[in-house]
């Protein structure tokens, strides 16, 4: 089932990788679910985007901004992230390929249990959106319209409230974009660590109200 937003109905991509996608998981007893915008599809995560993962996650100035990918990315680190967004992902708790209308991975959107770097469980708040655009795609609103995708995503299938983020406090580009696609500072500031630097950096968090 490809779940539609308002402004996707002028998307011209074919995508015929998502109705794959789709079989598959609903052969393994998952829901299928994609979400088109107007530039972009929302799908699940499969093996042969393991290449592409490497690509996006093995730049340095994309593995510092995050909690748990290390720098340097290697093959298995790729395979192995893909494996368990594939396992963990549910309807509740969905991870995203963020594809362009080329049938690019350009980067990883989704929801999931833990608070930064955190194993705690769930966020008092809500789920962690976790979101990650390939730097040669950033600076084009792809990282906005794939959170109000997953946003959408949520409102309709989660059962969420309230939606929870967060961003080190060097990380501008993530403030502009998560400030964009509604999400308020909390006041909450924690130091938080990052497989690619070292030492803990103080982390911002901010909420998204459904």
């Amino acid at each position: 089932m490809i779940i539609r937003t308002p402004e996707a109905h002028g998307f011209t991509g074919s995508h015929p990788a998502v109705a794959g996608l789709k079989r598959e998981d609903l052969r393994a007893g998952r829901s299928g679910y994609a979400v088109q915008t107007k530039r972009l599809y929302l799908s699940p995560l499969c093996l042969d985007d393991v290449d592409d993962v490497k690509a996006i996650f093995g730049h340095q100035s994309v593995a510092r901004m995050t909690h748990a990918i290390a720098h340097p990315f290697s093959d298995a680190d790729a395979r192995a992230y893909v494996e368990k967004a594939r396992h963990n992902s549910s309807p509740r708790l969905p991870v995203f390929g963020i594809r362009d209308a080329d049938e690019t991975l350009i980067g990883v959107v989704g929801l999931e249990r833990t608070t930064c770097g955190q194993a705690s469980g769930l966020h008092q708040f809500g789920p962690s959106v976790g979101i990650c655009i390939a730097p040669e795609h950033q600076g084009q609103g792809f990282g906005v319209e794939a959170l109000e995708g997953l946003i959408g995503y949520a409102e309709r299938f989660g059962g969420h409230r309230v939606l929870h983020a967060a961003h080190f406090a060097d990380n501008a580009a993530s403030a502009r974009m998560l400030a964009r696609a509604g999400f308020l500072y909390t006041g909450r500031r924690t130091a938080e660590t990052s497989l690619a630097r070292q030492g803990a950096h103080e982390a911002l968090h901010m909420i998204r109200l459904l």
